[in-house]
């Protein structure tokens, strides 16, 4: 028993040491790619500006600058507001078939409204 214990112990020490370090590369993974990517969508930017406005606090209103950028945003994409802009432009840099599948889930009208609003992907 003490033998057994005394291998056991170490090796679990070394694989909650290594768990840790995973779960902190994960994190470290996910941070750097939701920072990367531009998944909100045109509409969704302005969803957020209007209820920003809405508010009526100061620090929250959006600027002339931001007023404008959305603005011509809204412009060039209004044939589908519901999709990120430039969503192949910005998965270059990322796993091949990741960026495909994401891609082609983009492409879809469906698919468009669960990236833009994560909550859609449970509806049937």
């Amino acid at each position: 028993v003490g033998v057994v214990a005394s291998v056991l112990i170490p090796l679990l020490a070394y694989l909650a040491v290594r768990i840790r370090d995973m779960k902190h590369m994960v994190s470290r993974i996910v941070d750097e790619s939701t920072q990367a990517l531009d998944l909100e969508s045109p509409l969704s930017k302005m969803l957020s500006m209007l209820e920003r406005l809405a508010t009526g606090e100061a620090r929250l209103r959006p600027s002339k600058e931001e007023a404008a950028e959305l603005r011509l945003l809204v412009a060039a994409h209004v044939h589908n507001l519901a999709a990120p802009v430039g969503i192949r432009e910005q998965l270059a840099n990322f796993n091949a078939e990741v960026a495909e599948y994401l891609a082609r889930m983009s492409d879809t009208s469906r698919s468009t409204c669960i990236i833009a609003n994560p909550t859609l992907a449970s509806v049937p």
